[in-house]
């Protein structure tokens, strides 16, 4: 299992523009995590994706965009595992 968390950092780790990806479980512990994030930010990373759940209108699985000025933060959960990445900001 461990091994899929590492597939899935190289994996995202690898597109452009990617900065940093976490992986964290439902409780907010780190699975793993590569470049700009900071791996004791899962707890709020996984408080995030739950709360996004509590107030969701149906049972649609939440994404939350974060935008800052030089940078998104994407998150998203699938299976118990939540997924953060921290891309360069695309200026128009």
């Amino acid at each position: 299992m461990e091994n899929q968390f590492e597939n899935t950092i190289q994996k995202y780790s690898s597109m452009e523009d990617v900065k940093g990806i976490l992986v964290t479980d439902n409780n907010g512990l780190c699975l793993g995590s590569k470049g700009a994030i900071k791996s004791n930010t899962a707890a709020y990373v996984s408080s995030l994706i739950s709360r996004a759940t509590e107030i969701s209108l149906d049972s649609s699985k939440p994404a939350i965009s974060i935008e800052t000025d030089n940078s998104n933060f994407l998150i998203s959960s699938e299976n118990d595992i939540t997924v953060a990445l921290v891309k360069n900001k695309l200026n128009n």
